[in-house]
């Protein structure tokens, strides 16, 4: 069984690490150990999550928080962002915010447009972390395989609410363990209303890695407004 590229070893030791979220000075911004990013806009303040899904076809699925190296090294590509990849996010977006009784968002080709840039410099690069500065909400997914296959945005779409699972609908401001669950919760954020995805792949010897970047307009993930934009399972 061929071996995962070393970074990916690597992301494997992230697994449950979390970063308090806490208040940066009035008017500052303020990294909480590379992790989570606290910014203060006009008539707020908004946590940016600094976080990301990590898929192995071999051996499993795992999710992890923080900037992390190179993937792999190897060839970047484009995959470019054909009606038929953006109704799967789309898809697999709306349906899973319909099961929280939240409006259906729509596709924004100046998004796409803006998600495609970071997709192919993540994917040329190798470097696998967020934008900043963003004007949107982001999530960013990393799918490598030893098989060649390339990942589908429902496939990412579906390990950001799988995240579910550790989220407290009786606790929602509770940031402890925000990096568990900040995926899931910009995917249903009910005040989000414009989506933009896009996917690029970085190919090895012997590993396919695909990156897929999602970004949300207006972001989500506000300190203080989850009780009223994750609203619980309907159905």
């Amino acid at each position: 069984m061929p071996q995962p590229p070393n970074a990916l070893r690597t992301i494997l030791a992230f697994q449950g690490r979390e970063a308090p979220a806490r208040r940066p000075p009035a008017g500052q911004d303020e990294r909480v150990d590379d992790d989570v990013l606290l910014l203060r806009p006009p008539g707020g303040l908004v946590l940016r999550p600094l976080l990301m899904s990590i898929t192995l076809a071999v051996p499993a699925l795992v999710a992890v928080a923080g900037p992390v190296e190179s993937a792999a090294a190897g060839v970047s590509s484009r995959l470019l962002a054909d009606d038929a990849f953006q109704q799967d996010c789309l898809k697999a977006h709306n349906t899973y915010r319909a099961r929280h009784g939240v409006p259906a968002m729509q596709t924004s080709p100046a998004i796409v447009d803006w998600a495609q840039q970071w997709a192919d410099h993540i994917a040329s690069t190798g470097n696998f972390a967020h934008r900043s500065p963003n004007k949107y909400g982001e999530n960013l997914h990393l799918a490598a395989s030893s098989g060649g296959k390339v990942a589908t945005c429902a496939d990412a779409v579906s390990a950001w609410y799988n995240e579910i699972k550790d989220y407290d609908f009786n606790d929602p401001d509770n940031m402890g363990s925000f990096t568990k669950w900040g995926l899931f919760t910009q995917v249903v954020w009910k005040s989000s209303t414009q989506l933009g995805c896009a996917r690029a792949t970085r190919t090895g010897s012997s590993w396919t890695t695909t990156y897929i970047v999602c970004n949300y307009n207006p972001a989500g993930n506000y300190m203080g407004q989850f009780g009223s934009n994750v609203p619980r399972p309907i159905r």
